[in-house]
């Protein structure tokens, strides 16, 4: 299938390419201020690359998609995963007391994170193939791309079987939040990332998790299929069968309440 761009909108595709070459920068600079932790000096260079990076997105006229958000319930499985994850190790007896600076911390790190990305996979990537002649594989492409940015770790000398797996697993994160993204905009996409992330891993790390045991490899599995099959119901009952979603001039959406009518 042949590659085209849009006429009119070539520009919006490259400034989204440059906002992940700038992403990449932002998660890549080493830190140089002395008695700063890598992981503080990273998370407010996400927070000040955001301005750039939302700038080229919107200095085009375009705007992020922002239907209702009713149809935030398709964060309903992953939550089930965060709540497995906690009890795997509450039945463990490993749980321990949250250092709560470190979970404010976490959180604000999870924050800048869940945004940036957001606006560049999502409002960014996702956008922008919505307006080349691949708008319908927009979804799992734009995915892809975020599954493969996680490989970058690699070169900081992570190990490569937990980045290869930490590579699938948001590939398929990326499958949920592009349909969330279009089906419940901008915001739902937003927290549904901010709250899988901070849930299932912060907050299990802060009390004392690391462990991946077979009671918590199956739960995260068997929500995961659960998550990402409830997503594709969606998907399929609903998006694909609305060509406005997407075609990038499309109108304006139906409420979430029109669109609970036609399920």
């Amino acid at each position: 299938m042949k590659f085209k761009i849009d006429e009119g909108f070539a520009k919006f595709f490259w400034d989204a390419l440059l906002c992940l070459a700038l992403y990449l920068l932002c998660v890549g600079i080493p830190c140089f201020i002395p008695n700063v932790t890598q992981k503080v000096f990273t998370g407010v260079a996400r927070f000040i690359f955001l301005i750039p990076i939302l700038w080229l997105l919107l200095r085009n006229g375009l705007r992020p998609h922002m239907p209702g958000v009713k149809y935030f319930m398709i964060s309903l499985p992953l939550a089930v995963i965060c709540l497995g994850n906690m009890m795997s190790l509450w039945t463990s007896g490993e749980a321990s007391s949250p250092n709560v600076e470190t979970l404010l911390l976490d959180l604000a790190f999870t924050f800048g994170t869940a945004l940036i990305e957001e606006a560049v996979f999502r409002f960014g990537m996702l956008e922008a193939l919505r307006r080349t002649s691949w708008r319908k594989l927009s979804i799992p492409l734009s995915a892809l791309l975020f599954g493969a940015f996680h490989l970058f770790a690699l070169l900081s000398g992570s190990a490569v079987g937990p980045t290869f797996a930490q590579a699938g697993y948001t590939f398929l994160l990326g499958l949920i939040l592009g349909v969330a993204y279009l089906y419940g905009g901008f915001l739902s996409a937003f927290v549904i990332h901010l709250a899988f992330n901070f849930l299932s891993s912060d907050l299990y790390l802060s009390c004392g998790g690391w462990a991946w045991d077979l009671p918590f490899f199956l739960w995260n599995i068997g929500f995961a299929v659960l998550a990402f099959g409830y997503a594709a119901l969606l998907f399929f009952r609903r998006i694909i069968k609305q060509e406005n979603y997407f075609n990038p001039n499309m109108t304006e959406p139906e409420s979430a309440e029109q669109q609970g009518d036609n399920l």
